[in-house]
């Protein structure tokens, strides 16, 4: 994945913030958060992945990616909701088991209490 210099701002105010060979990373305002999603190029206008962030212009989206190997790391730090169920593997997440372990919907590690909600019920993990 390589990071943007100078992301895009479409007319929707998502903000084009990575890609590599398959896919866009965007960040999508949304009301309450702000929306990482995984855009495929050859259908760019649909996503299966998407996290919510804290609303804060985007600012949480960019560090997330800056930190992530999608390639080996199943999904971004930071986020407090995960849109899409199932979870999204990475193709090769074997080379850092301890980072891929399941998580809550929250995205707490199932092993660990929810940090989001404590009466967590553990679904969508994954």
């Amino acid at each position: 994945m390589k990071l943007l210099d100078n992301p895009p701002v479409d007319e929707h105010g998502h903000i084009r913030f990575a890609e590599d060979e398959e896919f866009y990373y965007e960040c999508w305002p949304m009301g309450y958060n702000d929306r990482l999603v995984i855009l495929e190029k050859a259908s760019p206008y649909t996503y299966d992945y998407g996290w919510c962030f804290p609303k804060q212009g985007g600012f949480a989206v960019a560090a997330a990616l800056a930190v992530w190997d999608p390639a080996t790391q199943d999904e971004p730090v930071g986020w407090h909701k995960r849109v899409g169920i199932p979870s999204r593997r990475a193709p090769r997440r074997d080379e850092d088991p301890e980072y891929n372990r399941d998580r809550c919907v929250h995205g707490s590690y199932m092993d660990e209490p929810c940090a989001r909600n404590q009466f967590c019920k553990r679904k969508g993990e994954g």
